[in-house]
């Protein structure tokens, strides 16, 4: 095990976390290994539909407005505890969902005449933001805003590590997730396009949602960080195979998009597949997705010589799907699990699949000393 690599790592100082089984991450962490699953039905189009609602926290809002409810809940206890902290300017990231962006489109599509342009939703959220920062007292160095699938996470962390090689690298970074499939008219685009689970599609999801922050201080390795905290390596996303969605679709899937993420994240960690102790996925059961995770795995423990043993996470199990959220709920899960003793993460390896085909990993470690 290379712990003495010099690979840069972001140490997981601090985590909040909202879900459907708590509003706050010690209650969603207890819950979760619990075993508990607070689905509920909602009508939808006539039809009930299997979702996963965080709703002590999101209400009845709908849009945008939910989605900053969401983002108010995990943000105003991380604001509470970097108040606490020494103040340095930091870099925060937003990991918003792409129906953000597509509902502002649409939205503004048909200007009325004399209207002004609307004006770029991602930067929208960049100013707003930013100012909640100040108003709250804690310095910014920056903030930026990535719109997508599940990969979202990953591609902000990818960002962090970049910054990392600057001349003046950030002292700190925030990163800041949320998403809702549970809104009510993201819940009626996905049911017409057949992508949620009932009982004419079977490797549909339950709709979930979630938001997530994560304190991270960047580190020389994982020599250098406590064997009481998680660090996180260098993610690799790989795109779509092909130029449709993965799911729905009738095309076989072959996992080689999944195999080219993990691929890359171990190699930007220095792992090997057999050295992983822990495999958290989005997955929850879907045909397409076990497809593409058997045959991504599979070809990689055929190419070592070594048989796959990570044990299997699965939070959307008991979660549903949470879209851009996917990585800071993976991250923040796994800090709360290893921090209370409630489970053995090692050496763990993360993975998203989006319906979109893209695919991201990233690997997850404990520190080497105290």
């Amino acid at each position: 095990m290379p712990l003495h690599s010099p690979r840069p790592v972001l140490k997981i100082e601090h985590a909040t976390l909202v879900t459907s089984l708590g509003d706050d991450w010690l209650t969603s962490v207890a819950a979760f290994t619990a075993r508990r699953k607070h689905f509920r039905y909602a009508e939808v189009d006539g039809t009930k539909l299997l979702t996963a609602p965080a709703r002590d926290v999101a209400g009845e809002l709908r849009g945008p407005a939910r989605l900053r409810e969401l983002l108010r809940a995990a943000w105003s206890p991380m604001a509470t505890w970097l108040q606490a902290l020494p103040l340095v300017p930091t870099l925060y990231l937003l990991a918003l969902p792409d129906w953000m962006v597509t509902t502002a489109a649409q939205n503004s599509a048909s200007p009325a005449a004399g209207q002004p342009d609307a004006p770029d939703p991602l930067q929208g959220a960049i100013d707003a933001f930013g100012a909640q920062c100040r108003r709250a007292g804690l310095p910014v160095l920056a903030v930026h805003a990535f719109s997508g699938g599940a990969e979202t996470c990953h591609i902000a962390l990818a960002r962090t590590f970049r910054a990392l090689g600057h001349d003046l690298p950030p002292a700190q970074i925030v990163l800041v997730a949320a998403d809702s499939l549970c809104d009510r008219d993201i819940l009626l685009r996905d049911h017409r396009a057949g992508r949620i689970y009932d009982r004419d599609h079977g490797s549909g999801w339950v709709p979930g949602e979630a938001a997530a922050c994560l304190l991270l201080r960047p580190s020389a390795g994982l020599q250098a960080v406590g064997r009481k905290a998680l660090a996180l390596h260098a993610p690799c996303i790989s795109d779509a195979p092909v130029p449709s969605p993965r799911w729905p679709s009738d095309w076989q899937g072959d996992g080689r998009a999944l195999q080219q993420a993990i691929e890359g994240a171990l190699g930007a960690a220095g792992l090997r597949s057999d050295q992983m102790d822990r495999h958290l996925s989005d997955s929850d059961g879907s045909r397409w997705r076990l497809e593409d995770e058997t045959a991504a795995l599979a070809r990689m423990a055929a190419m070592a010589n070594a048989h796959w043993s990570a044990e299997p996470l699965q939070p959307a199990e008991l979660l549903g799907q949470v879209g851009a959220a996917w990585g800071a709920v993976q991250w923040a899960l796994a800090q709360g699990l290893h921090q209370h003793g409630l489970a053995h993460i090692g050496q763990a390896l993360c993975t998203t699949q989006d319906i979109s085909g893209r695919c991201s990993a990233s690997a997850l470690a404990c520190g080497a000393s105290d």
